[in-house]
């Protein structure tokens, strides 16, 4: 884990910059978002057992398959577009805090990967 960026004096330092500081470096907040990955960890489990209902059966035409797409499922893609919201306000949250500290810190790194190609997936997953 990460060393907590700590706020000091300076004028860098607003008090809305402090505020969030204190939110995203809290181990609520840890605890909160690493329940959020558990359950998109569990919703990622669910999609693909439902998708893996299509084969064989129909696996030379997957968009005949009843289950494809989670298309029983109408809940499943706006949960999947709010949980990147959330990653994308966390991710948002963290770079405003630790500014150019944020890019040092392998994590950090591979948050944004996965939060920007969850993005591509929403914008061009159906392409």
């Amino acid at each position: 884990f990460a060393v907590p960026v700590v706020p000091d004096e300076s004028p860098a330092w607003t008090a809305l910059r402090r505020g969030i500081a204190s939110i995203v470096q809290s181990s609520k907040f840890e605890t909160a978002m690493t329940a959020v990955i558990l359950f998109n960890f569990f919703l990622i489990i669910f999609e693909t057992d439902t998708e893996a209902e299509c084969y064989p059966q129909f696996a030379n035409n997957i968009e005949g398959c009843p289950s494809h797409d989670a298309k029983n499922y109408p809940w499943i893609a706006p949960l999947n577009l709010a949980l990147s919201i959330v990653y994308s306000c966390e991710l948002g949250a963290r770079i405003y805090v630790e500014r150019l500290e944020f890019i040092w810190r392998v994590w950090n790194i591979l948050d944004a990967f996965i939060v920007v190609t969850g993005w591509f997936g929403e914008a061009f997953g159906s392409v």
